[in-house]
């Protein structure tokens, strides 16, 4: 083994700095914070817009199936229905 291989190279003396001071390496420059906001509030747009196009969707298909179950209305033939029901009496 060579004697460099032993020495401390300058990524000891960076990593021995941070933990001499933690709190050194974990604040966030005001532009950077900055950007965060700026995406984070476009994220939440985005999200915010798939949510009511997912809704409106749903609220479409929703609609569409009610009223097609309620075209397509059967006329039952069940002996144990109530007397004077749409089901009895054949009126809808």
């Amino acid at each position: 083994m060579s004697d460099h291989e032993h020495e401390p190279g300058h990524g000891h003396a960076a990593v021995a700095e941070q933990h001499a001071d933690p709190g050194n390496g974990l604040r966030f420059e005001k532009e950077e914070l900055h950007f965060f906001e700026a995406d984070d509030r476009g994220a939440g747009q985005h999200i915010g817009l798939l949510l009511a196009f997912i809704f409106c969707i749903l609220l479409v298909l929703m609609t569409a199936v009610t009223l097609w179950t309620n075209k397509h209305k059967s006329i039952g033939h069940d002996p144990q229905a109530i007397p004077g029901s749409s089901e009895t009496t054949g009126h809808h």
